[in-house]
C-alpha cells in the first residue's frame, strides 16, 4: 500500500515546478514593455498643499497589462486602466556643504506611481498564475507553455493584440509544428522524459 508521503513527492515536485515558473513570469511582469506599457502624466499647475505643508501631486496613470503575465487583472476588467489619483511629494534631506530639503522629481514620482499599480495587481496575479502552472503540471500539459511563453512575448511587440498573436502562434507550433518534428525525429521529449524517471524514483 502506498504511503502519504510517496503520493506527495509527486504532488510537492509539480508544486515546485510550477511556483518556479510563477516567480518567473512575476519578474517579466515588472519590466516595462514586457510586462506592461504605462504613460504617466503629472500637471504641477494643479498640485495642492495637504494641512500639514506637504505637496499632493495629482496623476493620471493609462496602464496596459501584459495579458499572460496578469490574467486575473483581465479577469476581472482591470486589464487596461485610465486611473488618476494623488500622491505626496514628501521632501528629502540632502546633506553635504550646504544641507536642504529637496522636492521629489517628477521622474520620481512617475515611477512610483508605477510601482503602485504593479504591486495592487501582482499578488493576485501570482497567485492565479501559480493555479494555472500547477494545473498544467497536474494534467501533464506541458506543451501549454509553449503557448502561454508565446503570448508573453509577444507583448512587447503590439500590445494586448500582439499578445494573442504571439499566443496563437504558440499554439500552431504546438498542434502542428511540434507533431511533424517528433515525427522526423529532431526533438525530444525532454519533459515528459524527466517526468517518467521522476515517477519511477518515487515509487
Amino acid at each position: 500500500m502506498e504511503t502519504l508521503e510517496k503520493r506527495l513527492i509527486p504532488f510537492v515536485r509539480k508544486l515546485i515546478i510550477a511556483g518556479a515558473i510563477a516567480a518567473f513570469f512575476a519578474v517579466f511582469a515588472v519590466f516595462p514593455r514586457m510586462g506592461y506599457f504605462c504613460e504617466v502624466d503629472i500637471v504641477p499647475e494643479d498640485v495642492k498643499k495637504d494641512p500639514f505643508g506637504l505637496w499632493l501631486m495629482p496623476v493620471s496613470c493609462n496602464m496596459s497589462y501584459n495579458p499572460f503575465l496578469y490574467p486575473s487583472s483581465w479577469l476581472v476588467g482591470r486589464g487596461q486602466l485610465s486611473i488618476g489619483f494623488w500622491m505626496y511629494s514628501v521632501p528629502e534631506y540632502v546633506g553635504g556643504e550646504f544641507p536642504s530639503l529637496v522636492w521629489r522629481s517628477e521622474a520620481d514620482l512617475e515611477e512610483e506611481a508605477i510601482l503602485v499599480l504593479i504591486l495592487n495587481e501582482m499578488p493576485m496575479n501570482v497567485i492565479s498564475n501559480l493555479l494555472i502552472f500547477l494545473g498544467v503540471e497536474l494534467l501533464k500539459l506541458r506543451e501549454l507553455y509553449a503557448c502561454l511563453f508565446g503570448g508573453v512575448i509577444g507583448f512587447p511587440f503590439g500590445g494586448p493584440i500582439g499578445a494573442f498573436i504571439g499566443f496563437f502562434v504558440g499554439t500552431f507550433a504546438v498542434l502542428f509544428v511540434w507533431p511533424k518534428l517528433k515525427e522526423s525525429g529532431l526533438s525530444l521529449e525532454i519533459w515528459k522524459t524527466k517526468e517518467k524517471t521522476a515517477d519511477t524514483r518515487s515509487y
